[in-house]
């Protein structure tokens, strides 16, 4: 990597991090809760890991990942499960708790109780994109399922699309749980067959069928489009597509234009995988439909289409 290259990435970490909007709000946010207020332990916790988070980036979050964890197994344990106000969800080996308290304080804890306080990926709802009772939502990248789990509790039907192995005996504890998921074990794409994805050993929620991510090892997985399953299921609609699938958003869309054109579904799709994101993803979906409504919030692309 050259001099110029390296001053490219790292002028976009400063700007992403210290000239960010949505960073410097929690970082206020969470220094007047500490400063001013008294707080119960694990919000303290969340509060400390914000602030060393903004000024140590991601050396700051896994300082207080674990702490974090171990106050979550001290207030919501039932049993060998969490259950956070009736969202249920297995407790888990210490290789996948970085990525699961990350994941829960982004798309429920945090927007839930401290809105002020998102600084990651963001939530996966937003204005009019929700979920309702008896939605189908499509689950794309369900990891160990806490966002099925919060699907399922608000009386959706969820098919959750996982094809890693890793992962799969955590979702079947999940959806045994929570009444009402799915398992898919396939990864949704432009193609039907067979893919090598990459395992990232460091963060397993990273792990990619992208050529461009380079991990060391490889699993042989089965890749299905959106639009081939329906059909062969005879899937009669499709309310909500959740996605983040580590840069394999694009393909998943393309696989899924029929449903795009014919179901309308809201969508609520990761955006910051691939640096042409933000404006592929958008053109992939209103090439498909015209009549979408997007937003761009936080690193994700909202999608709907007004009734």
């Amino acid at each position: 990597m050259n001099i110029f290259k390296l001053f490219i990435i790292i002028t976009k970490k400063f700007k992403s991090r210290f000239l960010s909007r949505q960073y410097l709000i929690a970082l206020i946010y969470s220094l007047k809760k500490l400063i001013f207020f008294k707080n119960e332990k694990l919000d303290k916790l969340i509060f400390k890991r914000t602030v060393t988070k903004f000024f140590l980036g991601r050396i700051g979050e896994n300082r207080y990942n674990f702490k974090i964890y171990k106050e979550l197994e001290k207030k919501f344990t039932e049993a060998n499960y969490f259950n956070f106000n009736n969202i249920k969800h297995p407790k888990l080996e210490e290789k996948f708790i970085k990525g699961f308290v990350y994941d829960f304080l982004d798309i429920y804890y945090l927007p839930v109780y401290h809105n002020k306080c998102v600084i990651d990926e963001g939530p996966y709802f937003y204005e009019k994109v929700q979920i309702k009772k008896n939605d189908v939502v499509i689950d794309a990248g369900a990891n160990t399922g806490i966002f099925s789990a919060i699907a399922a509790n608000l009386g959706a039907n969820v098919f959750a699309f996982e094809p890693l192995s890793v992962f799969i005996d955590y979702l079947k504890h999940t959806s045994r749980l929570n009444s009402g998921i799915h398992i898919i074990p396939l990864a949704l794409s432009n193609t039907k067959g067979e893919i090598e994805i990459n395992i990232n050993n460091n963060d397993l929620r990273a792990s990619s069928i992208i050529p461009n991510k380079k991990q060391a090892n490889v699993e042989l997985i089965k890749t299905t489009t959106l639009d081939y399953w329906v059909r062969e299921n005879n899937i009669s609609k499709i309310d909500f597509i959740k996605a983040d699938i580590e840069g394999a958003e694009r393909l998943m869309l393309e696989g899924s234009t029929w449903i795009l054109k014919n179901f309308q579904p809201k969508l609520a799709i990761s955006a910051y995988h691939l640096e042409d994101d933000f404006k592929v993803l958008p053109e992939i979906i209103l090439k498909a439909n015209p009549n979408y409504k997007i937003v761009k919030n936080w690193k994700k692309i909202f999608a709907w289409v007004d009734e």
